[in-house]
């Protein structure tokens, strides 16, 4: 897949393998994602990640780091053991945490859990919510700037 990636200090588009989700996540094809003052900070300050000892976020500049955890998804597949509750093809969002073997990590801030810079990535299905706003993806990417709004309140009709 194709993702912006955070290595040694720059971000660069590059060619990375394909995400595949394990048990109780789920694929997701990123379709919007904000850049968050917090990716800067990440990127210009990398030891923060490097001196996080809880393992959430980490930092290695010999590693690649598909940042971005503001995003609309959409479901492409499932991981083992997921209830499936959500059906491929439907828009989604989450808080940026996914739950991997060997614990929880910040999506895209740890290189075991890619973020919405790439095409793919993963998401803990017990915690990814379906969008139910018709709003662009682009404006739902930001709901946590927007208060959580987006999810809650339709769009509003206009008549003439």
């Amino acid at each position: 897949m194709r993702a912006a990636v955070l290595r040694g200090g720059s971000v660069e588009a590059r060619t990375v393998d394909d995400p595949v989700p394990g048990p109780g996540q789920l694929l997701v094809r990123s379709l919007a994602c904000g850049i968050c003052a917090s990716d800067l900070h990440f990127m210009d300050h990398p030891e923060a990640g490097a001196d996080d000892d809880s393992g959430m976020s980490t930092y290695d500049q010999d590693v690649d780091i598909v940042m971005g955890h503001e995003y609309c998804a959409e479901v492409v597949d499932y991981g083992p053991g997921t209830e499936r509750r959500i059906p491929v093809g439907t828009r989604v969002s989450s808080l940026p945490v996914l739950a991997t073997p060997g614990g929880r990590r910040i999506i895209g801030q740890n290189p075991e859990s890619p973020g919405g810079f790439g095409e793919l990535f993963l998401l803990t299905e017990a915690i990814t919510r379906v969008v139910v706003s018709d709003l662009p993806s682009e404006i739902v990417c930001r709901r946590r700037d927007l208060g959580g709004l987006v999810d809650r309140v339709p769009r509003p009709t206009l008549r003439e």
